[in-house]
This record gives C-alpha cells, structure tokens and sequence, in this order.
C-alpha cells in the first residue's frame, strides 16, 4: 500500500486545474448557501423559540410545581434549565455575529455569482427574536436572550 507522503501531496496539488477547483468551489458555495436558506427560513426561527420558551418552561415548573410532582421528575427541569444557559451561550453570541458576515458574503456573491442566484440567495438577512406581538430583538447578546427568558418566566409565573 503506498503511503501519502509530502512528495505526493505536492503532486497532487501541482496536478489539479485551477479552473476545476474553481468550479467546484462555486457549485460548494452555491449548496452552501441552499442550506443556509433552508435553515435560516425553517429550522432557525424554530431553534430560537425552541430554546427560549423551553428555558422559560423549564424555569417555571422548577419554581412553581416542586411540591406537586415527585422529585425525579422535579429534578429534571433545573438540570434542563442549566442545559439551556450552556448551550445557548455560545449559539445565541455566534448568531448575533452572522449579520456583520452575512453583508460582507452577500457584497462578495454580488461580484462573483450570477444574477440567478443573487436574488435567490435570501439566506443572509436579519437573524431577530419576536418576543410578543411588538417586542423583536435584531442585533442580540446572551443577555437580552436572557431577558426574553426571563420576561417570559415572569409572565407565565403571574398567569399560573
């Protein structure tokens, strides 16, 4: 069996045709952007109120119903309330970053894409929050997440 050594690696990038390489990146960069519209449209707007109402949900029982259920069970919502603040740290601040690159992807498909696909790359707007009919969150942090949350769990404790 041979084995890829340094020599051969530098055979195979002197070997490939830069105008090959060049359309398969395009025809990668255009399915990329396939998917991103694909879940930017459907999964995202779902992810987001997955998280925030599931964290809100799960704080509610915490504080309102731990003499009413057995304690297994009680047991299980501030261990998913605790989940929720871990996993939407890094995902909420990586989703408020998406905006700033969005614009400077979507200049640069401008000057490289044709016309097609610019106007059907609609992937790259605004990533928001609508908390309530008039509250929306467009350019967020962690915190105000945390805010959305913690209105949400106020709410819904007062109406309980």
């Amino acid at each position: 069996m041979k084995q890829f050594r340094q020599e051969n690696m530098e055979n195979i990038r002197r070997s490939t045709n830069p105008q090959i390489a060049l359309g398969i990146f395009r025809i990668f960069k255009k399915l990329n952007d396939r998917f991103l519209q694909c879940t930017s449209t459907l999964l995202m707007p779902v992810y987001k109120i997955f998280f925030i109402f599931g964290h809100s949900l799960s704080l509610v029982v915490a504080i309102k119903f731990h003499s009413s259920i057995s304690l297994p069970q009680y047991l299980l919502f501030p261990l998913l309330s605790i989940t929720y603040v871990v996993m939407e740290a890094p995902i909420f601040t990586w989703m408020g970053q998406v905006e700033s690159l969005s614009t400077e992807f979507l200049y640069s498909w401008r000057h490289q894409a044709d016309k097609v696909w610019t106007r059907e790359f609609q992937s790259l707007r605004h990533m928001q929050i609508r908390v309530g009919s008039i509250y929306c969150i467009q350019s967020f942090t962690y915190l105000i997440v945390l805010l959305a949350v913690s209105n949400l769990t106020i709410n819904s404790l007062l109406i309980v």
